[in-house]
């Protein structure tokens, strides 16, 4: 489940109704593994209505209210092939297999912690390793369309951009799921980036006083429009 919200792929966790404060509180729990800042619209402890595909452009993590044992009525096949679904009812979970190396500290039931502040701050420090790197992946290759022409000086031959991007990932260890993770990771850079730049431009142009047309005629050149 960590790994689906990582990556960028909507996480359903259903049950029926008299399981709605478990649902609620597993979806307060794992929205911490919810990338962004926009945690508000993109995490949805209880939701009644039938999924769509549309939802799906907002919903990152959201708790579905099942009312029989059959979830296609709720979550039809449509979204099911874009989603990770866990049952509660049913204790399956589907979704992609996760083959990397960052995330498997967090599922070795050997480790054990005096208080949950520890296990936070463990949490915390996986996350905060997997954010520099999807931010080296950012300034590598989200700002510069090109980087290893730009690192080798703009040779006269340069790797592909797939061939580029793996050997990169592999140079900071990064390699088979957590390459998902990082490459989400920096989009979600890059989508904040814009968002800050654009409303950093509508304030501007709210703040910015509206000029004043005039009108004025001259006989030499016909009418003429200037602004002030």
């Amino acid at each position: 489940m960590i790994y689906a919200l990582l990556s960028g792929r909507p996480l359903v966790i259903a049950g029926q109704a008299r399981a709605e404060l478990e649902i609620r509180a597993a979806v307060n729990t794992l929205a911490m593994f919810v990338p962004g800042n926009n945690i508000g619209k993109s995490v949805v402890p209880w939701y009644t209505k039938r999924l769509k595909l549309g939802d799906l452009g907002y919903f990152r993590l959201v708790g579905v209210c099942v009312s029989s044992s059959d979830i296609d009525t709720v979550i039809p096949a449509t979204v099911k092939q874009y989603v990770s679904i866990f049952d509660l009812g049913q204790k399956t979970l589907r979704t992609l297999p996760y083959e990397g190396n960052a995330l498997l500290s967090l599922m070795d039931r050997r480790r054990s912690f005096r208080t949950d502040g520890a296990l936070l701050a463990f949490i915390q420090s996986i996350l905060l390793e997997l954010s520099l790197k999807s931010l080296l992946f950012y300034h590598t290759f989200c700002n510069n369309p090109d980087p290893h022409r730009t690192a080798r000086r703009r040779t006269a031959r340069s790797l592909p951009d797939e061939k580029a991007v793996t050997a990169f990932l592999q140079k900071i260890g990064v390699a088979s799921s957590d390459a998902s993770v990082v490459q989400y990771l920096a989009e979600v850079v890059k989508l904040q980036q814009l968002d800050e730049h654009f409303s950093t431009l509508n304030l501007r142009e709210e703040s910015s006083p509206l000029p004043v047309m005039k009108m004025s005629l001259r006989k030499d050149s016909g009418e003429r429009c200037s602004v002030s």
